[in-house]
C-alpha cells in the first residue's frame, strides 16, 4: 500500500510575526467607543498582570487558539500518518517496503518540527501552555483561558520498522503518541471555545452599554472603525498572512454590527 504525504501541509511559517503591540490611533478609538481603558501592550498573559482592553484581549485569545488548534490538528493528522506506515511495515516482511516506510516515517518529524515552531503568535508559541487571563467588572467578565503544553507533540519516539518485529514495537509506541496527540489537540479546541465564547459575551455586554449610552449613531461608528481596523492590518501583513487573516476575522465589520445590534 503506498502513502503520499503532502508536504505543504502546516501552518505558513513567516519572520513577519503579526505585532499589535503598538499603540495606534483606530485602537484607541474603538476602546474609546466602548469606554474601555486603552495601553500600548495587549498581549497573552504572563507572571506579570496585563493592564488591556478586556475586549482586545478576548480577540487576542481566539487569535492565539486559532493558531494553535490548527497547528495540534496537523500534527496529530501527521502522528498518524506515522502510524499508519508503521501498521504497514507490519504487515509485510518485503525489507525494500519496510525501509520505504521507515524513510517516510523519519521525513515526518522535521515536518512536525516546522509545524510546531510555526505555531507563533505574537511572537510567543502557541503550544507552550500560555494562558490569558480577562477580567473587566464593566463588562461582566472574569476567566482564565488556559492550555496545557503540548511540546511533548515534537519528541521524536526514535521508532523503527526495517522488520516486523520492530514494526510491532513502533505501532505501539506510535499509538500512545497519537492518543496523546488527539488527546492536546481537544484540549486546545476547548480552550479556543471557551475564547470564542468570551469575545461573543464581551462584545455582547459592550454592545448593551453602548446602545444604553448612544444608540445607532455609535454602532456605526464602531462599524466604521472596526473596518478600518481591519485595512490596516491587511495593508500591513498582506491579505495571504495567516496570522493577520485570523486577527481581522475576530474584527469583521458586519459581525460586530451584529452583535452590537442584538
Amino acid at each position: 500500500m503506498n502513502f503520499r504525504v503532502d508536504k505543504s501541509i502546516g501552518l505558513t511559517t513567516d519572520s513577519r510575526s503579526l505585532r499589535i503591540n503598538a499603540p495606534d490611533t483606530e485602537r484607541t478609538k474603538l476602546a474609546a467607543s466602548i469606554n474601555q481603558p486603552v495601553t500600548d501592550t495587549t498581549s497573552v498573559a504572563t507572571d506579570k498582570p496585563q493592564q488591556s482592553s478586556p475586549l482586545l484581549l478576548a480577540s487576542n485569545a481566539k487569535s492565539f487558539y486559532d493558531v494553535a488548534a490548527q497547528a495540534a490538528a496537523q500534527i496529530t493528522a501527521l502522528r498518524e500518518t506515522q502510524l499508519a506506515y508503521a501498521e504497514e511495515a507490519e504487515d509485510t516482511a518485503n525489507r525494500k517496503a519496510q525501509a520505504s516506510y521507515a524513510t517516510e516515517i523519519n521525513s515526518i518529524e522535521s515536518e512536525i518540527n516546522r509545524i510546531y515552531n510555526g505555531a507563533t503568535y505574537n511572537g510567543q508559541n502557541t503550544l507552550t501552555g500560555a494562558g490569558f487571563n480577562i477580567d473587566s467588572e464593566e463588562l461582566g467578565i472574569d476567566t482564565s483561558i488556559q492550555a496545557a503544553s503540548l511540546s511533548y507533540l515534537t519528541n521524536n519516539p526514535g521508532v523503527t520498522v526495517t522488520t516486523q518485529s520492530a514494526a510491532t514495537t513502533a505501532v505501539s509506541t506510535l499509538e500512545a503518541i497519537v492518543s496523546a496527540s488527539r488527546t492536546g489537540s481537544t484540549g486546545i479546541q476547548a480552550a479556543l471555545s471557551k475564547a470564542e465564547t468570551t469575545l461573543s459575551d464581551s462584545l455582547r455586554e459592550a454592545s448593551a452599554q453602548r446602545q444604553a449610552d448612544g444608540g445607532p449613531e455609535d454602532i456605526a461608528d464602531a462599524e466604521k472603525l472596526t473596518q478600518n481596523i481591519v485595512n490596516e492590518l491587511q495593508a500591513k501583513f498582506g491579505s495571504g498572512d495567516l496570522t493577520a487573516e485570523i486577527v481581522t476575522s475576530n474584527l469583521d465589520p458586519q459581525r460586530v454590527s451584529s452583535l452590537l445590534e442584538e
